[in-house]
């Protein structure tokens, strides 16, 4: 075995060992996360200097157990194999927009869209806003963004995102929506429509004049809310 790969061994049974020994760490605690955190910085750093031919310390990273990697999140701390350190303090902002994160993740996965009903989770999404509209509307994208692949969750987040006013959501509701207007499920469309239907926007009927579909029902659904906004914003249907 080489001394490299001695070391990365060598990290990680120290590294579990931090773990394993429940009198000094109970993980109940903030302040145990950053003691840990120091700890494993400490180690890997020794491994460094030891070893300087170790460039990345991602194989370090991968030693440490995903369990610890959870906790350490939760008192602050990500992994990080483009830094100076094997650890680093997450920021406020970032705390508050992966914990809201998570929390409409878990909400969105277990609920029924219904058009026009209100879900926990529009619930959860307006009492965020009202906490800190800039970090809310971060925090919706991400969970866009995150799941870019589930069309269940990016239905759920366009359905809400059609019952917050368009002002408040601008520009970053408008961005997914448009978006989801280009995504190769029809449903995700339709509920992309319907933002643009709610917010009752000359900019939708902007918007809406450039997407064509094969599918007959989306297209007569887009062309009736072309209609209807066409009515609203006369000043749009001629410019």
């Amino acid at each position: 075995m080489s001394t490299q790969n001695t070391l990365i061994q060598a990290f990680g049974i120290l590294a579990n060992g931090l773990i394993m020994a429940p009198k000094i760490f109970s993980r109940n605690s903030e302040q145990e996360g950053h003691v840990l955190a120091y700890l494993y910085d400490s180690i890997a750093s020794v491994v460094m200097a030891v070893n300087p031919t170790i460039e990345s310390l991602s194989i370090l990273i991968d030693a440490i157990p995903s369990s610890t990697k959870s906790f350490l999140s939760k008192s602050g701390y990500v992994t990080d194999e483009n830094s100076t350190s094997i650890l680093k303090p997450i920021d406020d902002n970032s705390i508050w927009i992966q914990k809201k994160s998570t929390q409409l993740l878990s909400l969105l996965r277990t609920e029924d869209v219904e058009s026009g009903i209100a879900n926990p989770s529009e619930v959860f999404v307006k009492q965020a806003l009202n906490e800190n509209k800039a970090l809310a509307l971060q925090m919706i994208n991400k969970v866009y963004v995150d799941n870019v692949g589930n069309a269940h969750i990016k239905i759920g987040i366009l359905h809400l995102c059609s019952h917050i006013d368009y002002s408040t959501g601008y520009p970053t509701l408008q961005t997914i929506a448009l978006a989801a207007l280009n995504d190769r499920n029809d449903d995700v469309k339709d509920y992309a429509v319907q933002c643009y239907e709610n917010w009752n926007h000359k900019d939708g009927l902007r918007i809406l004049k450039t997407i064509h579909t094969d599918t007959c029902w989306l297209q007569n659904y887009i062309d009736g809310v072309i209609a209807s906004l066409s009515e609203d914003f006369p000043e749009v249907e001629t410019a």
